[in-house]
């Protein structure tokens, strides 16, 4: 089996690929990881984000990663939340279990990348799921989706997300407005799910 993880380019992938060949390590599998981190690749960076190639901050919305596995009907496709262990190991099993493509998008801040403390790596991905920036969910066959993790949608979780990041431009992030546009995601994830069941 060969198993590739691909991150923006900051140190959350690298961790995640040492994390997962411990594991397999662990259960008596041959593992050969080969973690390092170059250039970030920023198609991926939220909206209002200070990158390297924007450092005024970014204008466009970022990607959906999962969305864009599901228009291409593979097997499976989930996010990660490392701060929601149990719902991580079991999309891996679920990943694991099934034949063809897969894929998981993990939520891994980045330190550098992010512009903020290591220890609060955590933390930022539970802020990031309470304020649903980060939709944890599964599809299916790019048709069933799964929603594992409710967000709060409330400004204070939102509000601290930015505030411990240098990466988002202090004046350039409209927290209500970015509070409205994820109400809206939501309400369509949420829409998609109970059709799609």
């Amino acid at each position: 089996m060969e198993l590739r993880l691909h991150g923006r380019g900051g140190q959350g992938g690298v961790t995640c690929a040492k994390i997962l060949a411990a594991c397999y390590a662990r259960a008596g599998k041959h593992v050969q990881a080969f973690a390092d981190h170059a250039g970030e690749r920023f198609s991926a960076a939220s909206r209002r984000e200070a990158t390297n190639t924007t450092p005024r901050g970014k204008t466009q919305r970022k990607k959906d990663i999962v969305a864009i596995m599901a228009a291409n009907r593979v097997p499976y496709a989930a996010t990660v939340s490392l701060a929601h262990p149990e719902d991580a190991l079991r999309n891996m099993r679920a990943a694991l279990d099934l034949q063809g493509f897969r894929s998981l998008h993990e939520l891994a801040p980045c330190q550098t990348g992010c512009k903020s403390e290591s220890a609060d790596g955590v933390e930022l991905i539970c802020l990031a799921v309470r304020s649903g920036l980060f939709l944890v969910h599964e599809v299916f066959d790019g048709r069933r989706k799964a929603i594992n993790v409710e967000p709060e949608l409330s400004l204070d979780p939102l509000r601290k997300y930015f505030a411990l990041q240098v990466r988002f431009n202090g004046d350039g992030v409209h927290v209500e407005a970015r509070s409205r546009s994820l109400n809206e995601d939501w309400a369509n994830l949420r829409r998609a799910a109970l059709w799609e069941m």
